[in-house]
């Protein structure tokens, strides 16, 4: 029987799509909304950027008036959130989308619906194994906050690597995700761990303040501390030294997910995951001594 929800979003639906990001200052979401901006230009399309600030009832009510107006398609970026209970009534509000005539994609891990996401996972196990292959065994953590599920899948992949060769991290230290954040993080560590030679951050801009932590504390990058980052925003090869991070294809992403929506992609299909690469810059050397 057809859906009469459905009908009347297909007859009066915007054509509009709408883009949900945690932070639109942060270079990560800008990168993303510059490919689906880049996209919708091409389809004369308009996108509607909303900037949740990581607080799930803001990312829900933002779903919850897109369906309102009836925009065309939802662009959904940035972790999920681990909570089950905040996970479950997302994930209602965007089924009842769907049901309606919607079309969703969601750029975060997802076990059901159009998913596409880097492999950060693969992105983890290379800088675990840069770290390893430069001698360095003393190893430590800069997170962010466990809630976001992205950024626990990124730091478990990490240290579930080094495991596998015998190695645990001398810290985990979580911190908010800003430069700020990740240089009271590498405080915390490089005072309370002394023998500590190698930060993995896992997100540039914490690695960026791990980068003038050090520096304040009279530490040389890399010659006594190794850092790398995770993302390869613009600002990493600007940094002194230039930063070792992973290189997300997030513009790519952005662009990918603008046509998965306005395309014929069935509701259901297999996660679409973007390769990623380590640029090795000058922010990781071989281990001291």
């Amino acid at each position: 029987m057809p859906n009469p929800h459905a009908r009347a979003l297909a007859r009066s639906a915007s054509p509009s799509v709408g883009l949900l990001i945690h932070e639109v200052s942060n270079p990560f979401f800008s990168e993303i909304a510059s490919g689906v901006l880049a996209a919708a230009e091409r389809h004369d399309r308009m996108v509607m950027i909303c900037n949740t600030r990581r607080d799930p009832e803001q990312e829900l009510r933002y779903v919850s008036e897109m369906k309102a107006l009836r925009l065309h398609a939802i662009l959904v970026a940035g972790s999920e959130f681990v909570d089950e209970e905040v996970k479950g009534r997302l994930d209602a509000e965007l089924e009842s989308y769907r049901r309606a005539g919607g079309r969703v994609v969601l750029m975060r891990p997802h076990p059901t619906g159009t998913v596409i996401i880097p492999d950060s996972r693969r992105g983890s196990r290379l800088v675990a194994d840069h770290f390893l292959n430069l001698g360095h065994r003393r190893i430590a953590v800069i997170a962010g906050p466990s809630q976001l599920a992205s950024i626990k899948e990124r730091m478990t992949a990490f240290v579930d690597h080094l495991a596998s060769r015998g190695i645990s991290p001398v810290a985990v230290v979580e911190e908010d995700f800003s430069r700020d954040g990740g240089q009271r993080a590498a405080v915390d560590i490089l005072s309370r761990h002394s023998d500590c030679t190698a930060l993995f951050a896992v997100n540039d801009l914490m690695a960026l303040g791990a980068v003038r932590a050090a520096r304040h504390m009279g530490l040389v990058v890399p010659d006594q501390v190794s850092i790398a980052g995770f993302n390869d925003l613009p600002s990493a090869v600007d940094a002194y030294p230039p930063l070792t991070t992973v290189r997300l294809p997030l513009r790519e992403m952005g662009e990918r997910a603008l046509e998965l929506v306005l395309g014929d992609e069935p509701a259901e299909r297999p996660p679409l995951v973007l390769d990623v690469e380590l640029i090795i810059r000058g922010s990781t050397g071989s281990a001291p001594g």
